[in-house]
């Protein structure tokens, strides 16, 4: 009995995590406009989609697979592929965020081809 509550207060704390996942990301979507940031934040935000889809169905996987019913391993494969679609958008928006942080990417968002400390120095003034 004491273990059931438990089990219902961590699933409902995880959803609560889900939904706060799912609100700040579509924050973020609205928010981050144009900018160097914006294209990594995009990935990663959107990344919260398939990896919260992927969650509930291995959550409903692993919950059938213990009930021996056959839709378990259609909900493992596909939370599974979700994961992994939401770990690619990972990567790519590290990505970004990395090339966006790097001096190099830096320099080749300054506009008109100006160097990064000439384009402060203008921006300064």
């Amino acid at each position: 009995m004491v273990t059931q509550i438990i089990g219902l207060a961590f699933m409902i704390g995880t959803l609560g995590v889900f939904a706060a996942m799912g609100y700040y990301a579509i924050k973020i979507l609205r928010t981050l406009r144009g900018g160097i940031l914006q294209n990594g934040w995009r990935y990663i935000a959107i990344a919260a989609f398939p990896f919260i889809l992927g969650q509930l169905f291995l959550l409903g996987g692993a919950g059938q697979a213990l009930a021996n019913l056959g839709i378990a391993q259609f909900n493992i494969a596909l939370g599974s592929i979700l994961e992994t679609v939401a770990g690619l958008f990972l990567v790519i928006g590290f990505r970004a965020q990395y090339s966006a942080w790097n001096p190099k990417g830096l320099e080749s968002s300054v506009p008109n081809g100006t160097s990064l400390v000439r384009w402060q120095q203008e921006s300064k003034s």
